[in-house]
């Protein structure tokens, strides 16, 4: 059991980690990050300031080794919409997250049940 209880563990780790290097990398796939975020007024010394204060700057290597090691302390960053702290944002909708999974849960056994 405990051999089970390991190898599920470890398996769980290894999508959470190819998951993050996924969403990571296709934010770039879209196109550069500060054009989507920033102004379409903005001249080039905003979407400078925009790109330092955000570490886009950065090599790709280092700016997801600050973000996986951040998330380790718990800190996910701030989100780009409502630019506050992305785990605060998370929290806020867990409530709604839940309310659905678990109607969705009672939907599919009163269905699949039967």
């Amino acid at each position: 059991m405990l051999v089970y209880l390991i190898r599920r563990l470890s398996q769980s780790l290894m999508v959470v980690a190819v998951m993050a290097t996924l969403v990571f990398v296709a934010i770039y796939a879209v196109g550069n990050p500060v054009d989507i975020l920033a102004n379409p007024d903005a001249d080039q010394q905003e979407l400078a300031a925009i790109t330092k204060r955000l570490g886009l700057d950065r090599p790709l290597y280092e700016q997801f080794g600050v973000f996986i090691w951040n998330a380790l302390q718990g800190d996910l960053g701030r989100s780009f919409v409502y630019n506050a702290p992305a785990v605060d944002v998370i929290l806020e909708r867990l409530p709604a997250t839940l309310e659905l999974a678990l109607v969705g849960l009672v939907f599919s056994i009163v269905i699949g049940i039967p």
